[in-house]
């Protein structure tokens, strides 16, 4: 994309960041363009990479913040995000970040609508599946004091089983009040990914306010087939998509339902899953599960 011409000064350093594994640099400008790159290398602290800096990213994001109309409109007319205040263009970042990243990522990883935690220690991880506002969130910002934080929201995992961290700012409430704001997970004291992070378990959230404890519950394979393919973005697109989600879940024990109240008592559960321990695990080969032939 060309450079908007009203927007990022030459000598303006970018902030730099990967995200699902892809280098991205954000570019800001307009006329409180020094403000906005302060606040974006807050946001996005725990997925910045300086050190990459003179890397070629595979994508630039141009940032605009202005306080006149007319050069917003035209900024985004070139492309850009752009807004006349600061809580809008943050949180357009992170939708847009989010966007381009997975378009890159489609048809080479599964792209989970996913909560990602891990064990510091090992990289050993667990995603925790569930619709938007039903509680990813709330878990990363519960748990991930205690383990890494790869998301809250999209879990990159490779065929083989490797993760790429997205660790985005999370959009929260800040004292009760709208607009939600970017926070950094770096903010929120969310512990960093480990290297070398593989996804060890898949577990379906369900929130039950009744609930004591967590209830730990086997789905069988055909029933969390049809369930996460609603929380993947083009499933289709993968090589053999259902044997391939089917053999990964088979290879880690099935995928569970989690029946929760609080998502504090999810932390001995996540920390077994993460150990290796297992309840029952299905028996069917994979290809009697998918339908499809190995």
């Amino acid at each position: 994309m060309p450079e908007p011409t009203h927007a990022v000064a030459a000598d303006r350093a970018p902030v730099v960041l990967v995200a699902m594994g892809i280098l991205v640099h954000l570019r800001a400008g307009g006329g409180r363009a020094a403000e906005l790159q302060t606040e974006l290398a807050r946001a996005w602290s725990a997925a910045a990479a300086p050190h990459r800096q003179d890397d070629e990213p595979a994508l630039v994001l141009h940032v605009v913040l202005d306080d006149d109309p007319a050069v917003v409109s035209r900024a985004r007319a070139d492309g850009a995000v752009a807004a006349t205040e600061l809580v809008p263009v943050l949180d357009e970042v992170s939708t847009r970040v989010t966007q381009r990243c997975l378009e890159q990522r489609v048809g080479s990883h599964w792209l989970l609508h996913a909560c990602a935690l891990a064990d510091p220690s090992t990289g050993a991880t667990v995603v925790l599946v569930a619709p938007s506002g039903t509680g990813k969130t709330t878990a990363a910002l519960t748990l991930g004091k205690e383990f890494g934080y790869l998301s809250d929201e999209t879990a990159v995992i490779s065929v083989e089983g490797d993760l790429e961290p997205f660790a985005k700012p999370l959009s929260l409430l800040v004292d009760g009040r709208r607009p939600k704001r970017q926070v950094s997970p770096d903010e929120l004291g969310l512990l960093p990914a480990p290297e070398g992070a593989r996804l060890a378990a898949v577990a379906l959230l369900q929130r039950d306010p009744e609930a004591e404890g967590v209830r730990v519950e086997q789905v069988p394979t055909v029933e969390a087939l049809s369930l996460l393919a609603e929380q993947t973005s083009s499933l289709h697109l993968l090589d053999r998509p259902l044997h391939t989600v089917a053999r990964m879940l088979h290879e880690r024990g099935g995928a569970r339902r989690l029946v929760y109240s609080e998502a504090a008592d999810l932390a001995p559960v996540i920390a077994e899953l993460l150990a290796g321990d297992s309840w029952s695990t299905e028996t069917a080969e994979v290809a009697e599960a998918t339908g499809e032939t190995a």
